[in-house]
Order: C-alpha cells, then structure tokens, then sequence
C-alpha cells in the first residue's frame, strides 16, 4: 500500500469513526451536470438543450453547446468540459464597434 493510498484509507476510517461515510464515486457525481443544471447557469432553456442534443435538431439550432455524453437515454455534461469550453469562447470587449 502507498503512502497515498494510506491517506485515503486513514481519511476514510475517520469520516467513518465521525458519521459520514467516504464514498469517491458520489464526490466523482458531483462534477457531472445535467441538461437542467446547464440551462440554469448558462441562462437558456432547458429546451434549447435538449434540442441541440437531439440527433434530428442539432443541425437546425444556431447554438453552440459544450461536449455531452449519454448514459442510456440521459444527456450529462462534465462540468470540467464546461469550464473548458467558456474558457475557449471568443471573450467580446463591449466597447468594440
């Protein structure tokens, strides 16, 4: 066993010992955003979301979305691919004619 692997063991006899249970994959689900969650932070309709996820609409919608994936029949977004991809978008200067 590493020396890392103890740390993560050693945290999780503690958070046992206290109560709360160390669970990597619900913390990994964290970072995982739904079609609802995006509309709401990039202030768009969830519609609009799932429209351009659709196989049938993607070409219609003038709306450029971050990479998804599915799960079965659920559309899900990486919120590091989220981050990634506002970083990536053109930045606007306002005072620009």
């Amino acid at each position: 066993m590493t020396k890392d692997t103890r740390k993560i063991w050693d945290r999780q006899d503690e958070e046992e010992y206290s109560g709360e249970t160390f669970n990597p994959a619900a913390d990994r689900m964290k970072e995982i955003l739904t079609p609802e969650d995006l509309a709401e932070l990039l202030g768009i309709s969830v519609w609009t979301v799932y429209a351009k996820t659709s196989k049938r609409n993607r070409e219609q919608i003038s709306f450029d979305l971050p990479p998804f994936f599915r799960m079965g029949k659920l559309i899900r977004f990486w919120r590091r691919d989220l981050v990634s991809w506002l970083e990536s978008r053109e930045k606007i200067d306002p005072n620009k004619p």
